[in-house]
């Protein structure tokens, strides 16, 4: 499970992980934060694999605000019942943007890649497409693996069915100049995009693989 760090003027925290690592990735922010606190919390995706740690990061960074939709938010309060939220929720719509200093994030809806709430950021500064669970694979990050075969076998047991709304996504994303992809599954992406790019293109369109 992938959640990443944007250091700035305001910090942003992408996305928690599972449940049984909330110790380690409490950890591993507080490591990478050095003193600092949070500004935010992005949540792109409520899908326990990534969202089980919320609350307890309200917790840890009571003066953290959460940035995520309307969809998103309604899904939370279903979640964590007791999570008070009272002026730390800043909801976003599609394609609205959020400046943290030098870094503005876009974000970009991308319902059922694979749940109706999910959306992707765009820090156009640094030309990162932060992707949710689009372009994850299974495995862990330290075996040497080539990417396709795992990240095919995720796609269409993940998000298979879902290929016009990955068409949908693929179309947005064309706009936009991307340098880097980070999934919450798998390694971040920064080299040769076209191929990844390509192979979404191929599998949600249901075409041929030579």
């Amino acid at each position: 499970y992938n959640s990443y760090v944007i250091m700035d003027e305001k910090i942003a925290v992408m996305d928690t992980v599972d449940a049984n690592f909330k110790d380690e990735w409490l950890e591993n922010v507080a490591k990478v934060l050095d003193g600092a606190k949070p500004d935010y919390l992005v949540v792109q995706h409520m899908e326990p694999d990534h969202s089980a740690n919320i609350e307890n990061f309200v917790k840890a960074y009571p003066e953290a605000t959460v940035v995520a939709n309307t969809k998103t938010f309604a899904m939370m309060k279903n979640f964590f019942p007791k999570m008070d939220l009272a002026g730390r929720k800043l909801e976003v719509k599609d394609g609205e943007s959020l400046t943290l200093g030098k870094h503005v994030l876009t974000f970009v809806f991308a319902p059922m890649v694979h749940w109706p709430e999910v959306m992707v950021t765009y820090d156009s500064t640094d030309k990162v497409l932060f992707s949710a669970d689009g372009f994850g694979k299974f495995g862990a990050l330290d075996v040497e693996e080539d990417w396709d075969c795992e990240a095919r076998r995720y796609y269409f047991g993940i998000v298979g069915k879902y290929g016009v709304q990955v068409q949908n996504l693929l179309k947005a994303a064309s706009a936009l100049e991307i340098e880097k992809i980070c999934p919450l599954h798998g390694p971040v992406l920064s080299e040769n995009l076209e191929h990844y790019l390509g192979q979404y293109q191929t599998w949600s369109s249901y075409g041929v693989e030579s």
